[in-house]
């Protein structure tokens, strides 16, 4: 039985009527809700009911932005040779999606690597850096790149080795980072970071990036983006944002929110014949259809298999949607399985009426299990 705290701490606010002088139409009730969540004027009380881009915070807040941004514009037009490199999980794939999009519009250059979980494991490395210096110019990590202190000190101290821009979110180790024109680093979370919300996902960063790029475009390239450009990729970054459990308020709640009434008529080919294939009966896309659904199919890949299948499905590139979308439909099932097995085992060989009384914390391992799946 869950266990319900017999203390509460009620959140204090301005008085009711101060609060209905202000912003009249609400009900005593709803305005009660309203200050409960810190929403006190009307600007912040539009966006949390009414929620557009247009309150979605300026990306050139964001540490590394601007650099950023100038760097792609000048690879952009000098045709350079671009790599984007992305994490193995949903966030990840979808974050390179987004970025490999959006060059290969504009006729660049581009190719992805979506590093093996076991042969290559986490974040851009020494040795892929050496393997594709003198070929590219320009690598794009995804999801990735703040904490490889080893490889910013490689690429720093290796004039021929490629600039790369790092659009990440994941909390940074250091105090202070020495963010130069050959390795910039995007993250809200960068120390000294005046940007107002944390807690973007990867794509969350990777959109932001791709909306201060845009702006930042020559007349006539931004001519190759549709009106609706930025919205249509709002069904994406939605799954990026509830498969990397972020918490789903401030700017996120806006992102999941718009992005949830997009996946309903998705333009993303892929990711609609993942959820005909996933979710046959074609009801309405929620938050669970995409925790438990779409994203554990869009990450088991990468688990199993190859992440890159993910990727290929969801990048619009000239693929056999149905044939990938079966496939990781089947490699979500094998996920499941290999996890059950190890459970399974874990309880067979363990009696845990003994064991529960002796210790807090308990550990089994393995050499035979499977690498990706312990993390879940």
């Amino acid at each position: 039985m869950t266990h319900i705290p017999d203390k509460w701490i009620l959140r204090n606010s301005s008085t009711h009527t101060a609060h209905e002088q202000a912003f009249p139409g609400y009900s005593p009730a709803f305005s009660k809700l309203l200050r409960s969540r810190g929403l006190n004027n009307k600007q912040v009380i539009e966006a949390f009911l009414n929620p557009s881009l247009k309150h979605l915070y300026d990306p050139f807040l964001m540490p590394g932005m601007k650099a950023a941004v100038n760097r792609i514009k000048a690879a952009i037009d000098k045709k350079e040779d671009i790599m984007v490199f992305g994490d193995y999980d949903a966030d990840g794939i979808i974050s390179s999606v987004l970025i490999y999009n959006f060059l290969k519009a504009l006729d660049v250059n581009i190719d992805v690597h979506i590093p093996d979980r076991v042969n290559e494991g986490y974040d851009l490395g020494i040795d892929f850096i050496k393997s594709v210096t003198g070929k590219k110019d320009l690598i794009i990590c995804v999801d990735c790149g703040t904490n490889n202190l080893q490889s910013q000190e490689y690429i720093k101290n290796n004039p021929g080795s490629p600039y790369v821009i790092a659009c990440d979110h994941h909390n940074p180790v250091l105090k202070d980072y020495n963010n130069d024109d050959k390795y910039i680093i995007v993250n809200p979370k960068l120390p000294g970071s005046a940007y107002p919300f944390k807690e973007l996902s990867g794509g969350g960063v990777s959109f932001k990036f791709l909306i201060a790029a845009l702006r930042s475009l020559e007349e006539d390239k931004k001519k190759v983006f549709r009106r609706d450009y930025l919205n249509s990729l709002l069904d994406l970054v939605a799954v990026s944002t509830l498969a990397d459990l972020m918490p789903v308020i401030d700017e996120n709640r806006m992102l999941v929110k718009k992005g949830l009434d997009r996946i309903q008529n998705t333009s993303n080919s892929g990711l609609k014949t993942l959820i005909d294939i996933s979710i046959p009966d074609s009801r309405s896309i929620g938050e669970y259809d995409i925790g438990f659904i779409l994203a554990p199919r869009i990450n088991a890949a990468g688990r199993v298999k190859d992440a890159i299948e993910s990727f290929n499905l969801l990048s619009d590139d000239d693929a056999d949607h149905i044939r990938i979308a079966r496939h990781l439909d089947t490699c979500n099932f094998e996920r499941q399985n290999l996890q059950k097995d190890i459970f399974t085992g874990i309880l067979s060989q363990h009696d845990f009426e003994k064991v529960i009384p002796g210790v807090k914390i308990f550990i089994a391992s393995s050499s035979h299990w499977s690498e990706g799946v312990l993390g879940i």
